[in-house]
């Protein structure tokens, strides 16, 4: 993060906002106020000059332009905690995305470990945690990150320390996959939630008692909020900053991390056409041809329609690589062939989805190249 960069853009921001206050004078060597009855006010520390400074009122940081919070009688800081579990395997983007929302927005952000042991990331990362489940300060919010979960999903340990710590928590947030740890700690029963758009249909099936959501980047139940997959955490937790410090806040972050964010989004990647793509041929969409080999070309498209092209090199013919894909649907999905179009090469699907939308899907194989390159275009489309 460039620092002077940050201040100028945090001081504008706050000016352009209404927030500047008064005029503010340094309280040195302050008594605490159960001795005086005097307030005193502090920066959240976040790197600027007046860091550890103390103010006689409240206000904006002279420095960074941030609001003053008032500090406690006991010395702490008033900024709230913010929790992250990290495990062998977690998933990089997960926790240190929310990392960032939290500590640009002046909270006092940790990781935490079952030890103090370093771990590795999914990524190869290797990172330590600050503290240990046996030290760690009680949060005013803990973060569940996901990556590779099964080995801490299976640690009785693990699920018995989030629970106690979300029953302190103001909020408890769900990043990806991480939403498991909730679900097998019983703590989003007969809730709505989310999760990775790979993860849908395992956690409808796994809990039944949760109202699975596939189109929204975070689900908000109050104390508990799942984001999708990983990026959408960056918008749960801005979510959780706009609850606990207000809208402004959150936007302020969001602008200085450059980041589009918008409270409606409907990005959702789960409700995504493809999907009925990756259940026949995998997340990669991975293609076996009779005869040399196929690569993804392009795919794109939304939730109501879908295209994925391949391109096909070797001998192959493109009546067979269509037989072949032909094959593969119908031993994958229950998609209905239907007629039309030039059988050799072309084929044509309907099928209904989870929701009982109906779809019409064509494929189509052709040269695509004067070397014999086929391309072979399979386009999805909602007619319902």
């Amino acid at each position: 993060m460039c620092t002077d960069s940050r201040r100028h853009f945090l001081l504008r921001s706050a000016l352009v906002l209404g927030a500047a206050s008064s005029p503010l004078t340094f309280a040195a060597n302050t008594p605490p106020r159960a001795a005086t009855g005097v307030r005193t006010y502090i920066c959240p520390p976040c790197g600027c000059a007046a860091d550890g400074q103390e103010f006689s009122q409240p206000g904006n940081c002279p420095a960074c332009a941030m609001a003053l919070v008032e500090k406690p009688a006991g010395g702490s800081s008033a900024r709230p905690r913010v929790a992250i579990l990290v495990f062998e395997g977690v998933q990089i983007i997960d926790f240190a995305a929310p990392y960032e929302v939290f500590g640009e927005a002046g909270y006092d952000v940790f990781t935490v470990g079952a030890t103090k042991v370093p771990i590795e990331t999914n990524m190869h990362l290797t990172i330590t945690p600050r503290y240990s489940f046996a030290d760690a300060p009680k949060p005013d919010v803990l973060l569940l990150p996901g990556g590779n979960i099964d080995g801490a999903l299976s640690q009785r340990e693990v699920i018995e320390w989030l629970r106690a710590r979300s029953a302190e928590a103001t909020q408890t947030v769900s990043v990806c996959n991480g939403a498991f740890f909730l679900a097998t700690g019983r703590l989003l029963e007969g809730l709505s939630a989310t999760t990775y758009y790979g993860r849908i249909d395992q956690l409808k099936a796994q809990f039944p008692n949760i109202t699975v959501v596939s189109d929204r980047r975070f689900v908000d139940n109050g104390r508990i909020v799942t984001t999708a997959g990983l990026s959408s955490g960056i918008d749960g937790a801005l979510h959780i900053v706009s609850k606990l410090s207000g809208r402004a806040a959150a936007q302020m972050v969001a602008l200085n991390m450059e980041y589009n964010w918008r409270e409606d989004a409907a990005y959702a990647r789960a409700n995504f056409a493809d999907r009925h793509l990756r259940r026949i041929f995998g997340g990669r969409l991975q293609l076996s041809v009779p005869v040399g080999s196929a690569e993804v070309e392009s795919t794109a498209g939304d939730s109501n329609a879908w295209e994925a092209r391949w391109l096909i090199r070797g001998s192959s013919s493109a009546a067979s690589v269509s037989q072949a894909i032909s094959d593969i649907v119908a031993a994958r999905s229950d998609w209905k062939r239907v007629a039309g179009g030039k059988s050799d090469t072309q084929r044509r699907w309907t099928f209904a989805d989870e929701n009982q939308r109906k779809w019409h899907a064509r494929l189509d194989t052709a040269n695509a190249e004067a070397d014999g390159t086929l391309r072979s275009t399979l386009t999805l489309r909602a007619t319902g």
